[in-house]
């Protein structure tokens, strides 16, 4: 794997490339991943209207850039931990600089939960990217629900599939019911310009992967393992909250949006005192076939 200083909007950034595939990765803006790109230099991630990034640490997540990947942890929603903190909006994690902790590998600290978060990121010589995660609480113990928050870009004749069988649960509204339909049915239903919606795998359920294919052959895969990942978020917008037309796949360690939800409901990652949880999510970008 191939790793560059390169600039993103005015900040340093690191490029890994290996197979074909590349990633930039800004340490300073929560190690936001801000391109994910193909052989053919296909770019998947969002890339946002090319507003200057926030410097205060107070701004609101859609106030941001609303690009790119990034990471929510120890919450999504804006909410209480079980330390007694206010977790903000989207986590502590995205509006926060991270550090080089070893060779491929960034770190941060989540003041909420008193925790130590850090991604590893590999190539291999396929292409494929690999994300290693590790979280590890500090003296009290955390409830943590870690979201991966990718806003891949969607395109007209684009399938989603994912590892879900039971219907799911529409989680736009403030409270959660089963959401009519077939799961691939669901987040493949046509919607208007200017809409959003947000769906959860059922909780008896763990799904381990997840997938977008192009009209053109491309596809995208997402597949994760550990014990710790227990759903999978789904996020769907067409330039509602953002700028462009995206779908959010978000394995999660929670269910679903709110830690405090999570916690009351015992589905969540729950760390005792100084314990350790780690897990990987796998992606790999596949290019047509050339004709």
């Amino acid at each position: 794997m191939r790793r560059e200083v390169v600039q993103w909007r005015g900040l340093e950034a690191l490029r890994y490339s290996a197979g074909g595939t590349s990633v930039i990765v800004v340490p300073t803006r929560g190690a936001k991943i801000v391109s994910l790109c193909d052989r053919t230099g296909r770019e998947w991630l969002a890339q946002g209207d090319g507003r200057s990034v926030p410097r205060d640490p107070a701004t609101a997540f859609e106030d941001a850039e609303m690009c790119g990947w990034d990471e929510c942890v120890p919450t999504i929603d804006r909410s209480r931990t079980t330390r007694g903190l206010i977790a903000p909006d989207h986590g502590d994690a995205w509006n926060r600089a991270w550090r080089e902790s070893r060779p491929g590998a960034l770190s941060t600290r989540l003041p909420s939960v008193d925790a130590g978060f850090e991604r590893g990121i590999s190539l291999d010589a396929d292409g494929r990217l690999t994300l290693s995660y590790r979280v590890e609480a500090g003296r009290a113990g955390a409830d943590i629900l870690w979201a991966a928050h990718p806003l891949f870009l969607r395109e007209e004749g684009d399938r989603i599939s994912i590892d879900a069988a039971k219907p799911l649960w529409d989680v736009s509204a403030p409270t959660a019911a089963p959401a009519a339909g077939a799961p691939d049915d669901r987040v493949n239903a046509r919607m208007p310009e200017g809409a959003s919606a947000k769906y959860y795998t059922d909780p008896g359920e763990r799904p381990q992967w997840a997938r977008i294919d192009r009209r053109d052959g491309a596809s995208l895969r997402l597949a994760w393992a550990g014990d710790a990942v227990r759903t999978l978020g789904v996020w769907l917008d067409r330039s509602g909250i953002g700028t462009e037309d995206v779908v959010a796949l978000e394995p999660s360690t929670g269910w679903y949006d709110s830690v405090e939800v999570a916690s009351a409901s015992g589905r969540v990652l729950r760390l005792e005192p100084h314990a350790v949880a780690e897990w990987s999510l796998g992606i790999s970008v596949l290019a047509p076939s050339p004709a």
